[in-house]
């Protein structure tokens, strides 16, 4: 298992379709999610 933490990681996760994703910033992830 690995931590994301940029916007490339999660934009690339979310590409190949992951189930979740773990990372040490959530508002940043939540931010990016919700401009999907």
């Amino acid at each position: 298992m690995w931590v994301l933490n940029s916007e490339h990681h999660f934009k690339r996760a979310k590409e190949l379709g992951v189930a979740g994703i773990m990372t040490d910033y959530p508002t940043k992830l939540r931010r990016f999610l919700d401009d999907q």
